[in-house]
């Protein structure tokens, strides 16, 4: 669902991977898999950990990668590990990417918000 839309690729350039994803070991969550996995899990209807650590099982092994276990307590962890102003610096850069992309008819006279 949100991978769909942005990219592990476009997230990591949006967020600026340096500034706020601290050094990691690669694990089978890895930061930003992390976070998409989360916004998904937000985004749901079934917002179980049990349901976002089967679909990324599923993914993983539709990628031909080893086969993780069903345990909620590495996806927990690993979401736990997530700085905060990870979530919050995407979703601001969202908006100013979606703003910059409006049509101008649907601003307010015209305008972006930057500019009042």
């Amino acid at each position: 669902m949100f991978d769909q839309a942005l990219s592990d690729h476009e997230v990591a350039a949006i967020v600026g991977v340096g500034e706020l994803i601290p050094p990691h070991r690669e694990r089978i969550y890895t930061p930003l898999d992390t976070l998409r996995l989360f916004v998904g899990q937000v985004l749901s209807t079934d917002r179980a950990c049990q349901d976002v650590v089967g679909r990324r099982l599923s993914e993983r092994i539709a990628q031909g990668l080893s086969v993780s276990a069903l345990n909620t307590s590495a996806y927990c962890d690993a979401r736990q590990r997530l700085p905060i102003q990870l979530p919050e610096t995407l979703g601001a850069k969202l908006a100013e990417r979606l703003e910059l992309t409006a049509p101008s008819a649907w601003r307010w006279q015209g305008s972006s918000c930057q500019a009042i």
